[in-house]
């Protein structure tokens, strides 16, 4: 019951609360010994952890399962609307792609698919598919990341397996921007929110705010994007999602930088922020991406030093993380002529 629990609060985004049944129930379950107790209190409270932004704790609560569910119990439910072999998997795909572990997370995530896919179980499908196509987000693998994101939308649709459709929108929709398809991202965005309506999820609320600002930022009107990335940073405060949140920080500090008067200070004052918080909880990724931004609001307020200082050490970790495209931007910036 306390598994179930968990996994209850985890989606009504009750974090907290969530791992306090979580952990009840993973002790529970080390006491008596019983495999499905643990599997059930591993998956949920795996989950729990990363929506906390504890990516440790996560990456060795799914690793329990990895290693436990080989064989035929891949193919074990214990009861869920998922395989959790599947689940682990990609909760520890999302952990490692927040850590810039790219290369173990792929390993894992292909190996997820073909779990999902032998198994034909669609809802397994979808969620390994979102896995791997946020890793492929988070590196900046743009088709990559639409090319898994659109497979595991099509399963959705076909397979009316509604559950995960507001996720791999979300990570389809950041993608399409990124890949300078707004108009794409804006069509999403809507029939994700009539969906999240339809349904009353409160993720549509993040869809409503900072997935608009995404679009109007990438559409060229980041007046309109700057109360939307605001809101939609505080509700990541409020649910404590704290790498979420850092990437909430990261798009209002891109915001505040791209008005027409850049916001400046708030700029700076954002990203640093956000970095900060990426430092706290290893998301490497992040600190790139934040290291990038506070490289360009330094050269905008007319610090060229401070700037090329922030720009050198984004191209040192996209470098390192073997993330071409935003070492590409990085090492563009560094030799592009500083605005005067």
């Amino acid at each position: 019951m306390s598994a179930f629990l968990t996994n209850f609060h985890t989606v009504m985004i009750d974090l907290d609360l969530a791992t306090d049944y979580g952990r009840r129930a993973v002790a529970i379950g080390d006491d008596i010994g019983d495999l499905p107790v643990q599997v059930l209190a591993n998956t949920f409270l795996g989950l729990a952890r990363f929506g906390l932004g504890d990516y440790g704790q996560a990456m060795e609560l799914a690793r329990r399962n990895v290693g436990r569910l080989e064989g035929d119990l891949v193919r074990e439910r214990f009861g869920m609307a998922m395989l959790p072999a599947v689940y682990s998997r990609t909760v520890l795909v999302w952990c490692l792609a927040e850590r810039g572990d790219f290369d173990e997370g792929i390993a894992v995530g292909t190996d997820a698919i073909q779990i999902a896919e032998a198994a034909e179980h669609p809802f397994s499908i979808v969620f390994a598919r979102l896995g791997l196509g946020t890793l492929h987000l988070r590196r900046g693998d743009h088709p990559g990341a639409i090319g898994e994101l659109e497979a595991g939308l099509a399963v959705c649709r076909s397979a009316e397996t509604r559950g995960g459709f507001l996720n791999v929108a979300a990570a389809l929709i950041s993608s399409y921007v990124l890949a300078g398809r707004a108009d794409d991202a804006h069509r999403l965005l809507h029939e994700a929110v009539d969906h999240a309506v339809a349904m009353g999820d409160p993720f549509g609320h993040w869809l409503r705010t900072g997935g608009l600002a995404e679009i109007h930022l990438a559409s060229g009107r980041a007046a309109d994007a700057l109360p939307l990335a605001r809101r939609g940073h505080q509700l990541t405060q409020f649910v404590r999602s704290r790498g979420v949140e850092g990437w909430a920080l990261r798009l209002v500090g891109e915001v505040e930088a791209s008005q027409a008067s850049p916001l400046v200070t708030e700029a700076q004052a954002t990203y640093r922020q956000a970095l900060a918080r990426a430092e706290e909880l290893g998301m490497r990724p992040l600190q790139g991406r934040c290291r990038l931004g506070l490289g360009l609001v330094h050269r905008t307020a007319g610090r060229p030093e401070e700037a090329e200082a922030e720009l050198r050490a984004a191209a040192e970790t996209f470098r390192a993380l073997a993330m071409p495209y935003w070492l590409a931007r990085a090492e563009a910036e560094l030799i592009a002529r500083p605005s005067r």
